[in-house]
């Protein structure tokens, strides 16, 4: 009698992994480009990771999280779609 769409469940799941995928690389990435920018102008300078300036600034991180997001959900969604 009642079905059950799990296309937007699964949509948003598919969704929220991409962005925290790409939340981790685009970190990563962000920290060899400043390791490399540090080396270079400062050969004994060092790179350190803070977190909670990362997470409650704006940046570009967090820009290409969501948008990570929004083509992981769009592209999971237009496949389910009957």
């Amino acid at each position: 009698m009642f079905q059950l769409n799990m296309v937007p469940i699964k949509s948003i799941i598919v969704g929220l992994f991409t962005g925290a995928m790409t939340l981790v690389v685009s970190t990563i990435v962000w920290m060899i480009i400043g390791f490399r920018r540090v080396r270079s102008q400062f050969p004994s300078g060092a790179v350190s990771f803070d977190l909670r300036n990362m997470l409650f600034r704006p940046s570009l991180i967090w820009l290409l999280t969501l948008l990570g997001f929004g083509l992981g959900f769009y592209w999971t969604y237009r496949r389910g779609a009957p």
